[in-house]
């Protein structure tokens, strides 16, 4: 069994299709603010000297 069939999410193995037929946009998925952070890359890594940043134009 799958990881996914373990965890009670699904009764079979999914196909290719099946994982990344949808895409979901982050205007119709409701994530904690947090996370859309991440998804937007916003979080600083404090490790790191230089946190670059990047306006992308044309990314979601």
């Amino acid at each position: 069994p799958s990881p996914a069939m373990m965890l009670g999410l699904t009764d079979h193995r999914l196909s290719i299709e099946e994982m990344f037929g949808e895409r979901l946009f982050l205007d119709d998925v409701d994530l904690p603010p947090r996370w859309r952070q991440y998804y937007r890359r916003e979080v600083e890594t404090v490790a790191l000297p230089i946190n670059r940043r990047h306006d992308l134009r044309f990314a979601f």
